[in-house]
């Protein structure tokens, strides 16, 4: 069998030794499980306060807009109802006449 023939990203079966060297020199730098999903709930982290504060955000908005955009109805003021007046007819008034 020859072994000169490439593997991978054009080593040699010879060249091993230098492959793991590279390998061990990149190691410490990779991420880890712990790494990741720290970074994951960070990110949820993250996702999750900016979604309360929109949420609180629209709400802050609709209330001023809704509170503003309608024309409030005013009463007049310094002014009263004028007063319901009945007038009851004379005739109302006097006694109803006795039987003798």
């Amino acid at each position: 069998m020859n072994d000169d023939h490439k593997i991978g990203s054009g080593s040699t079966h010879n060249s091993v030794p230098e492959r793991i060297a590279k390998l061990e020199a990149v190691l410490p730098t990779l991420a880890t499980k712990t790494d990741v999903e720290k970074a994951s709930h960070e990110v949820t982290k993250w996702v999750v306060g900016t979604m309360v504060g929109g949420v609180g955000l629209f709400i802050v908005i609709m209330t001023f807009v809704l509170n503003n955009a309608v024309p409030k109805t005013s009463a007049p003021t310094g002014t009263q109802p004028s007063p319901i007046i009945i007038q009851v007819p004379a005739q109302a008034l006097q006694p109803p006449p006795q039987a003798k």
